[in-house]
């Protein structure tokens, strides 16, 4: 799933999420927290957002995270647009570092427009 903000108008963001759910099934392997897609090119028109980070869905109830079923739990994955900068910080600082600096920074994760100059390592 993607968060953004209700003042964005795309129409971008089924594509992006059937390109992700796509290259996951091809790859075979489950999308992980931490995982960093691209950075591949503007995701949003004005926006310096280029990749995307799979975290855990933290904006919503605990109960969202995990769905029982009776073929065993589905995680839910929150897909965050994230900048050129942000994803390398993930690359080089690890997502664990990443994350701690989220909360210290606390930025408002579904405003596709955030600037990200704090997150260059």
């Amino acid at each position: 799933m993607m968060l953004v903000g209700s003042t964005l108008q795309s129409n971008t963001i089924p594509g992006l999420l059937q390109q992700v759910g796509l290259e996951t099934i091809e790859s075979n392997s489950a999308l992980l927290r931490g995982d960093v897609i691209g950075p591949r090119g503007k995701l949003f028109a004005g926006s310096n957002m280029d990749a995307l980070y799979v975290a855990a869905p933290v904006y919503l109830p605990d109960e969202f995270a995990i769905c029982e079923t009776e073929a065993g739990p589905t995680v839910t994955c929150w897909v965050v647009p994230i900048s050129h900068d942000e994803a390398h910080f993930v690359i080089q600082e690890g997502w664990s570092r990443f994350e701690d600096r989220l909360v210290e920074l606390n930025p408002d994760l579904v405003d596709v427009m955030r600037p990200s100059s704090l997150f260059s390592s």
